[in-house]
């Protein structure tokens, strides 16, 4: 059975990736812009992935948040 799941949570990508047992196919992709238009990236597991936006979003938002920078502060 195949299943895809397309989504911008970086909790569900998480879960899946962790849920995932040695014997389940699953391949993760990340699609980002480029100069040339919208590059593919794609692997076993999302943490290994070169450019995964899901994840520097995630990032920026926790650095966000430590460092008290809101929401308004942007405009």
């Amino acid at each position: 059975m195949q299943i895809f799941i397309a989504t911008h949570d970086y909790g569900l990508m998480k879960y899946f990736s962790m849920s995932k047992k040695d014997s389940d196919q699953m391949t993760f992709y990340s699609l980002f812009k480029t100069a040339n238009g919208v590059a593919c990236e794609q692997g076993d597991d999302y943490d290994l992935l070169d450019r995964n936006p899901i994840v520097e979003a995630s990032i920026k938002l926790a650095e966000d948040n430590i460092n008290g920078v809101r929401q308004n502060d942007y405009t």
